[in-house]
């Protein structure tokens, strides 16, 4: 009897102890400020294969506007930037052709076909000339907005609205026309989830919308009358997908309809084809610094394409081959 007694005492003297040997290797070192027991590191997904990369020309103009916050491009293929309550236009080599003062940081910009200048002031549009005058300011969308992207098409302007994640479309003269992005169905591809401010649209060839559906990880475009036309995007850590919160942060359409992509997190460039198939990477986390995010892009002429980084104040140009 006593010989057990013995047994069960060293059994579970023996389990005490591998309990503490367990913990002590399994317990993160929080006092070693060198470790963060919760990093999760995104480098082995951020690995791009080299084949993947698509052919270009490559170059960067270093920006004179420090903590830009949109990018455009008109059709004379001049750049606009919006930072610290100005808006500054170059040329596509970065002379400063003219800048100007706005009452607050714009934060997206468009250029209509009159060489206007659409410009959200946060909650509401203001519209200049592009030596800088001020020819109409709009009414509020309602308070507390935050516009992130405009979109002109001729006779309409659309704007993504982050906070309560709608698009506003409005004609070219200011009149409300309607709003869409939240049907019934939360479910729906069309159902717009967007956790953060990073929502964008653009204007395809056929001057239909597209909008991305960033909580979803899809881009959505609709009818002329708000109603969802066709998505495509797939989530997923790998090359051809999207993943994390809040991407694709930017989009651009290309003459040809294919879609230039910008993400966050996994910081890339990507090119897709007008269905959503993917072809290829313009650019991978190696090109931009370590705190780049949210990279606005905008496009010129010849295949040409803008990527802004405003943590490293540089405009990144692409043109593919």
């Amino acid at each position: 009897m006593k010989n057990r007694i013995w047994i069960y005492l060293l059994v579970l003297l023996l389990t005490f102890l591998l309990i503490i040997l367990f913990n002590r290797l399994a317990k993160p070192d929080f006092e070693n400020p060198a470790q963060n027991p919760y990093d999760l590191s995104l480098d082995s997904l951020a690995q791009i294969p080299p084949e993947l990369y698509l052919p270009l020309d490559y170059s960067y103009i270093d920006l004179p506007l420090p903590q830009a916050k949109a990018l455009a491009t008109d059709s004379a293929g001049n750049l606009l930037v919006a930072g610290q309550q100005s808006i500054l236009v170059l040329t596509c080599e970065g002379k400063e052709l003219l800048r100007f003062n706005t009452p607050q940081t714009a934060t997206a910009l468009a250029v209509d076909h009159q060489q206007r200048i659409y410009c959200a002031l946060e909650n509401h549009l203001a519209l200049y000339s592009m030596q800088g005058d001020l020819l109409k300011t709009f009414p509020e969308l309602h308070p507390g907005a935050y516009i992130t992207s405009i979109a002109y098409s001729p006779g309409r302007i659309y704007l993504a609205e982050a906070v309560k994640g709608d698009v506003y479309e409005f004609t070219g003269d200011g009149e409300f026309v309607k709003s869409y992005g939240k049907g019934r169905d939360k479910t729906a591809p069309d159902f717009l989830n967007i956790p953060s401010l990073y929502f964008d649209l653009a204007i395809g060839p056929d001057n239909s919308l597209w909008v991305t559906n960033t909580g979803k990880h899809k881009l959505v475009n609709f009818h002329a009358d708000g109603s969802l036309r066709s998505y495509w995007g797939v989530t997923s850590a790998a090359p051809e997908g999207f993943c994390g919160c809040c991407n694709p942060t930017h989009i651009v359409l290309m003459e040809d309809g294919s879609f230039i992509t910008a993400e966050k997190g996994i910081v890339r460039i990507k090119k897709y084809n007008y269905g959503g198939g993917f072809i290829g990477v313009l650019a991978g986390p190696e090109r931009f610094g370590p705190k780049a995010v949210g990279l606005d892009l905008a496009k010129g002429p010849e295949e040409q394409i803008y990527v802004l980084e405003a943590e490293n104040n540089k405009i990144h140009c692409f043109r593919l081959k």
